[in-house]
């Protein structure tokens, strides 16, 4: 993986260097499933968080695609360390550009006329270190009393004075709309704190009541930023504290996804049951029953459950039967004939019987 992202290209070479992994022998096939995308090229050539996220989840999609189910497995997972380690080396370059610039500005200093002794400094500060001092407290006292909303810390901490939970919420949506998804992600965090701290009124009786509120509109839009920089850690659980507050199957539905994807797969599994639990006695929602039964085999595969899988999809199958004229019912049903196909020993899928009448 080291040397692929080094070259920045899968090439023959490194194709025939894959012959030599003993622990991984499918290796070569794995190459061979992937040097082709554009979104492999975009994963080893792009240098920004969110774009290798997105190239990823692009790639992924390809690879569900492959027939084999265990090759299918393997290559995904070689994608995810992939861009794992992808990932590591951008924060390391960063890092190394930074201590370059460090030792590049010393060397600017170094060159200066003056002479360096121990003593100028200390000159220096001893002159000049009280009045910058005083510069910059004034800076700080003119930029508050201009603008209540401007930053009044060093760090890039985005406190200010006078601001409420709807300012930072606002600022989030300014940030969100530039595409700054970091710094509208720590505007939210700013607008829940802020509003979890308040009280609500109590206007039956006039008395505060002590307990504290979830914003709830911010909570949703963090876990829409979360997710864009790839935080799905963070979109996992900002999901779940909607969750406790807003008891819908839609973000159970989010929350399965996410699970699934950090590869907890066990929880996602309870996940869908709960959907499951919540949608089997409702005809409306019948479509979710199937999709969750659909999504447990598939999660059992990943966990190498072949008998537990087949079950699943063929319980799927079987509530699908009862659904007329749903095209996502019918897409998952003909996509869950095929895995059965692949994995469950079934050389034939038993069709409906027609009967003719002579």
């Amino acid at each position: 993986i080291k040397i692929i992202i080094k070259e920045k290209i899968i090439n023959k070479d490194i194709c025939n260097l894959s012959k030599d992994i003993s622990y991984l022998p499918m290796a070569g096939e794995i190459l061979n499933q992937i040097r082709k995308s554009i979104y492999t090229e975009e994963i080893l050539k792009s240098k920004n968080i969110s774009e290798l996220k997105s190239a990823q989840e692009n790639l992924i999609f390809e690879i569900k695609s492959i027939k084999n189910s265990i090759l299918r497995l393997k290559t995904q997972k070689f994608v995810n360390e992939l861009v794992e380690e992808k990932i590591k080396q951008i924060f390391i370059d960063v890092e190394i550009q930074s201590e370059s610039k460090e030792i590049n500005s010393r060397k600017n200093i170094k060159k200066i006329g003056v002479p360096y002794f121990p003593i100028i400094p200390i000159i220096l500060v001893l002159l000049f270190g009280s009045l910058a001092y005083e510069i910059s407290q004034t800076s700080k006292t003119n930029q508050n009393s201009s603008n209540k909303s401007r930053l009044i810390t060093k760090s890039n901490y985005l406190k200010c004075k006078g601001c409420d939970e709807w300012t930072y919420f606002q600022n989030g949506n300014e940030k969100v709309e530039q595409k700054d998804f970091l710094l509208a992600i720590k505007y939210y965090e700013l607008a829940i704190e802020e509003f979890s701290n308040k009280k609500c009124l109590n206007f039956s009786s006039g008395e505060l009541c002590e307990k504290k509120i979830t914003f709830l509109p911010a909570q949703m839009n963090l876990a829409y930023a979360q997710n864009k920089v790839g935080d799905f850690s963070g979109a996992l659980k900002t999901y779940k504290k909607i969750y406790k507050h807003e008891q819908n199957g839609y973000y159970l539905s989010i929350i399965q996804r996410l699970q699934s994807k950090l590869g907890y797969y066990r929880e996602a599994i309870q996940t869908n049951l709960k959907i499951i639990e919540i949608n089997n006695n409702n005809r409306k929602t019948k479509d979710k029953v199937v999709e969750a039964f659909s999504n447990i085999g598939d999660l059992e595969l990943k966990l190498y459950n072949y008998k537990d899988a087949c079950n699943y999809w063929r319980k799927s199958r079987k509530v699908a039967k009862s659904i007329l004229n749903n095209q996502l019912v019918k897409k998952i049903s003909k996509e869950n004939i095929n895995k059965i196909r692949e994995n469950c020993g079934d050389s034939k899928i038993v069709k409906v019987r027609k009967f003719f009448l002579w």
